[in-house]
């Protein structure tokens, strides 16, 4: 049953080297495998997958990448939680 099931999420990128960067080095994140251009992280025993795609549009409650990297750098050295406002 989905009970059971491990949950995989997925996030699309088009920078794949930044997002390496930002998952592996600034949340801290394993990478445990790379499929198909993807990444795969260990996120508490579920998979992130972060998949490259030709380009994105950032839609209007995308919280722009540089206030994201300095909050998560901040809240993960401090211990806090990781909440992006």
């Amino acid at each position: 049953m989905l009970s059971h099931a491990r949950l995989q999420s997925i996030i699309w990128t088009a920078d794949i080297d930044a997002a390496r960067d930002f998952y592996q080095k600034t949340l801290g994140l394993a990478l445990t495998a790379m499929s198909d251009g993807a990444l795969v992280f260990d996120v508490g025993g579920s998979d992130l997958r972060v998949s490259p795609v030709p380009s994105t549009t950032p839609s209007a409650h995308t919280v722009p990448h540089s206030q994201m990297r300095r909050s998560a750098a901040s809240r993960h050295r401090s211990g806090g939680p990781l909440v992006f406002q």
